[in-house]
């Protein structure tokens, strides 16, 4: 897949299509735009919490489920375990 500049135009290409921008206009909306407002200030180390936290979470509704599934019955089958896979 390939794609062109406006100035050097490719003919054998897969996607064909051309946008054609409105320059000036683009010009002015992006010199008059203005700043979003800050709502909260992030530091590293509230993004890696956050994080940490969201992994603990995952891992903790994935065990849950898994426990729940192996013991449904009916559902058991469902999930492989360590030492089947081992046995394969």
């Amino acid at each position: 897949m390939v794609a062109d500049n406006p100035d050097q135009k490719i003919e054998l290409k897969a996607f064909h299509c051309k946008i054609t921008n409105d320059h000036p206009y683009l010009q002015h909306s992006n010199s008059s735009a203005s700043t979003l407002a800050i709502i909260r200030q992030l530091d590293a180390t509230m993004i890696n919490n956050n994080y940490i936290r969201i992994k603990n979470e995952v891992q903790q509704i994935i065990e849950t489920e898994a426990e729940r599934i192996l013991n449904t019955p009916g559902l058991e089958h469902t999930i492989i375990k360590k030492d089947e896979i081992l046995k394969l």
